[in-house]
């Protein structure tokens, strides 16, 4: 399970990293990083709060998302 939830973080992040440039556009340098770093504390609570293994794939997705998000715009 920590195997298929540390995949699903890396496929995330790697695949939204490719929407950078069209959400840095639209929402700016400061928007992307806000956003970048939302989607990181909700993966976080995700995976501290609930129990379940789909909400441990969708923390994982989530986390990997505003990690990638944040360190592209930094």
């Amino acid at each position: 399970m920590t195997g298929s939830a540390l995949g699903m973080l890396k496929l995330f992040g790697g695949s939204l990293v490719l929407l950078y440039g069209q959400l840095q556009r639209v929402i700016g340098y400061a928007g992307i990083l806000a956003l970048g770093y939302g989607v990181m504390a909700l993966g976080l609570a995700l995976l501290a709060l609930v129990g379940t293994p789909l909400a441990w794939f969708v923390g994982a997705a989530a986390v990997g998302a505003g990690y990638a998000w944040s360190r592209r715009a930094s």
